[in-house]
């Protein structure tokens, strides 16, 4: 067991030292020397309040503190390892927003994770041991005044660089990433009222856009991709009832980031939302609709009930006509029957009326683990992944067989059976994901919400449109140019609106000097870094990340 925990030990002052290193020549040689003295006043009493705890008196206290500290340092390097990045403040705010899914990242991840919990109660006991054979006693009151400028001088390094510098103390970090959130806390009111109206009629009697999940566009054959995972869809463009535009860029990597951006309509030049009283206050998608005289829906297949998501609120139900959930057993039920056929009844219900129809609609789509996404009698590509194989390097081929069989089961079987519930006729059904997704790649076990440098895959999208044969609105627009950030604005202008009354450039106007080539990861309000990666369409690789 000591030798156990001696070995963990010097593995984990290893990385904390080179961490620490990194960032100290980092500060010496872009900044002040009074900054990297204060960096390392930081380290040094942090590790301080460490070894100061091994003398407490109270063995209660002892073991609370010590297990809190142990667990962020275990969450640490498990992440690390799975993504090559830190449990920092990004990275749990990500999680807050993506808390659906957290039995889906265990699925994935579970042979990581239980090495993690294994090591990290051995490591317990083993300093409950070693604290056994200490019998000096420190004074509570030392120890407190440790704790508290170690507090002080973390916190002071986190508001002063907006959690963008490396503090690679966990003992002090989870106290003061939750100081951190509190003081930073985003905008909870109402939306602001809509005044405006569109100055012309609607295009269509139908605007359907669906939003479906982690969804790569280079995977679908529609985009030469050499397996046939979209031989519907393929067949719906030769009839002229699909217009393809190609790889498109999503406006972030992460589901809550990109879905809340094509609610409202957010531009990329007012982010980050430091105060949240732009992407979270301004009038939404639903408010343009319904004054242009559309019945609004909201249709998700990812969360249950009133469980909001992707930073929605209960102000946002005053602009939705029609809303659905469904509940903790309607995906179930979906998967077993067609794909998502919950989904496919609200929509097809929602339409029924002569009105006009605005649908919002939320897929569950192909999210990890892809196992559980398809029923076995659609495994069309093979071998794949099962429960016993491991989600690493080696088994890449496996992954990207059970993923590809996703794709074929949930976009395109799904649009299949769709399109046999609703009519086409003055109707136009826009599609896209929230984002792509990264397989095994840069030595990265992350599939999407890579914070710092996500491979450019994470943000290429598939994007089209579905409508009537003899409709020719899409016709010769170009390919491989549109972002998430040129979609609402499109539909804004088929249902009435002129362009000098939103925000954006809309896919008629969008040419290859104005096209919003990177995608963003990180923070959208400004609490941690918001990087952009820049996505080259010819290479598909990361130009440039800030």
């Amino acid at each position: 067991m000591r030798t156990l925990v001696i070995i963990l030990l010097l593995n984990v002052t290893t990385g904390y030292i080179f961490g620490v290193h990194q960032m100290v020549s980092h500060l010496y040689m872009f900044t002040s020397s009074f900054k990297t003295l204060f960096y390392l006043l930081a380290v040094f009493l942090a590790n301080l309040f460490l070894i100061s705890v091994f003398f407490l008196k109270s063995k209660k206290v002892f073991n609370f503190v010590i297990f809190a500290i142990l667990f962020q340092f275990i969450l640490d390097f498990t992440y690390y390892y799975i993504s090559g990045e830190f449990f920092e403040f990004s990275q749990q705010s990500i999680a807050l927003a993506e808390i659906n899914y957290l039995g889906d990242v265990f699925q994935l991840h579970q042979t990581s994770i239980l090495v993690a919990a294994a090591l990290f109660f051995l490591t317990y006991l083993a300093l409950i041991e070693l604290k056994s054979r200490i019998s000096h006693v420190i004074p509570l009151k030392f120890i407190l005044s440790i704790f508290i400028l170690s507090l002080l001088a973390n916190l002071a390094i986190v508001f002063r660089t907006a959690n963008s510098t490396f503090v690679p103390i966990s003992s002090i970090k989870i106290v003061s990433n939750l100081i951190y959130g509190f003081g930073y806390s985003t905008y909870k009111g109402p939306r602001d009222l809509l005044h405006m109206f569109p100055k012309s009629a609607s295009a269509y009697q139908n605007i359907i856009l669906i939003i479906d999940e982690s969804v790569a566009g280079k995977h679908l054959s529609i985009n030469d991709n050499k397996k046939n995972t979209t031989p519907f869809l393929v067949d719906m463009e030769k009839r002229h009832n699909l217009s393809n535009f190609g790889l498109a860029v999503s406006a972030a990597n992460c589901s809550a980031a990109s879905n809340i951006i094509l609610m409202t309509n957010s531009q990329p030049q007012r982010l980050p939302d430091r105060s949240g009283e732009y992407v979270l206050k301004k009038s939404n998608i639903f408010q343009y609709m319904k004054n242009a005289g559309f019945k609004t829906a909201y249709i998700s297949g990812q969360s249950n009930e009133k469980k909001f998501q992707n930073h929605m609120s209960k102000h946002d139900l005053q602009h939705i006509d029609y809303f659905y959930q469904g509940n903790q057993h309607s995906g179930t039920k979906s998967l077993v029957n067609a794909p998502e056929q919950n989904i496919a009844d609200e929509l097809s219900e929602f339409l029924k009326t002569d009105q006009k129809h605005f649908a919002f609609v939320v897929k569950k789509g192909s999210h990890f683990g892809w196992e559980s996404t398809y029923p076995e009698s659609h495994s069309y590509f093979l071998p794949k992944l099962t429960k016993s194989t491991n989600y690493n390097k080696k088994n890449k081929h496996l992954a990207i067989n059970s993923y590809s069989n996703s794709i074929r089961y949930n976009v395109d079987l799904f649009f299949k059976n769709l399109l046999q519930r609703i009519t086409l006729k003055n109707t136009v059904i826009f599609y896209t994901s929230d984002h792509g997704q990264s397989i095994l790649e840069n030595s990265s076990l992350t599939t999407h919400c890579t914070a710092r440098t996500p491979p450019p895959s994470q943000g290429i999208v598939p994007f089209f449109t579905i409508h009537d044969t003899h409709d020719l609105t899409f016709n010769d627009l170009q390919k491989d140019v549109y972002s998430h950030f040129n979609i609402v604005p499109t539909i804004l202008l088929l249902s009435g609106y002129t362009n000098d009354q939103f925000e954006g450039i809309e896919i008629f106007r969008t040419t290859d000097k104005q096209k919003i080539d990177y995608f963003y990861s990180g923070d959208i309000f400004g609490r941690a870094p918001l990087h952009r990666t820049i996505v080259d369409y010819s290479s598909r690789n990361v130009l440039t990340a800030n």
